[in-house]
């Protein structure tokens, strides 16, 4: 039975099991708009391939992972989907090369899982279904500068506990946070990597189930949303007006 599922589509099945030690072919995936095509440009260096998935017009980049010292590694874009379960031709390809399905496309070894941090709750929905393929997968929290700046707040570390899966926080439009994927991916490469199984996630068989599973997730992990740029304007506008209007009223006066 698949997790998260709308009552459709795509079959998710667990994937091949990976080889212990071997490391050689990395799925990226995120929901559209987590900033996940940003990440592949600073992995890979820009130095794509791009071309067809056979029999759809689905498009397929993949890279060597230059961009942070592992060109040994290559990394495949895969669509920004919300769900894995839909009829879309993108959900279709992204479960036929995660299970290792998709002719002329290697089965990969690890993936990178990329969530929009600015809205976890909705983004969280794609977590169980890609964790529950059984690959080794590292959570990538994007826009985590932007969710600090904006008040949001969030324990990684309950995230991980929760997912059964690393969680690391990151920006993938200034770079930062990449060190994470690097030891993740350097881990991989030790057979004793191969020996960790993945937590069994609960079973949801519909979108709402689904969606309180990523409420509940969000609330045990202290998650609080980040406001909207436009309150975070509003918020400046008055904490620096009362703070130029005490400076203003506390200036000692002028002498002449």
């Amino acid at each position: 039975m698949s997790h998260c599922s709308p009552g459709g589509g795509v079959a998710v099945e667990p994937s091949r099991p990976r080889v212990a030690g071997k490391l050689s072919t990395v799925a990226l995936i995120g929901p559209p708009n987590s900033g996940k095509s940003t990440l592949f440009n600073r992995l890979t260096g820009l130095r794509q391939k791009v071309a067809n998935y056979p029999g759809v017009t689905v498009e397929q980049h993949s890279a060597r992972m230059g961009g942070i010292g592992h060109r040994e590694l290559t990394l495949i874009d895969l669509p920004g989907i919300y769900s894995l379960q839909s009829y879309s031709e993108d959900a279709r390809v992204a479960v036929d090369v995660l299970q290792g399905n998709m002719p002329g496309t290697p089965v990969p070894d690890a993936v990178l899982l990329v969530l929009d941090a600015l809205q976890l709750n909705r983004q969280l929905m794609l977590a169980a279904p890609v964790l529950a393929m059984g690959l080794p997968t590292l959570v990538l929290l994007n826009m985590s500068d932007l969710m600090t700046s904006r008040g949001g707040e969030i324990d990684p570390l309950a995230l991980a506990r929760e997912l059964g899966a690393p969680v690391a926080m990151i920006s993938a439009t200034k770079g930062t946070g990449f060190d994470a994927i690097g030891r993740f991916l350097t881990r991989l490469s030790e057979p004793a990597e191969a020996k960790l199984q993945p937590m069994q996630l609960p079973v949801l068989q519909n979108a709402a189930s689904c969606h309180q599973w990523a409420t509940q997730v969000s609330s045990r992990t202290k998650y609080k949303a980040p406001l909207s740029p436009d309150w975070t304007r509003r918020l400046d506008s008055v904490l620096l007006h009362k703070i130029w209007e005490s400076f203003r009223w506390s200036s000692p006066p002028a002498f002449h």
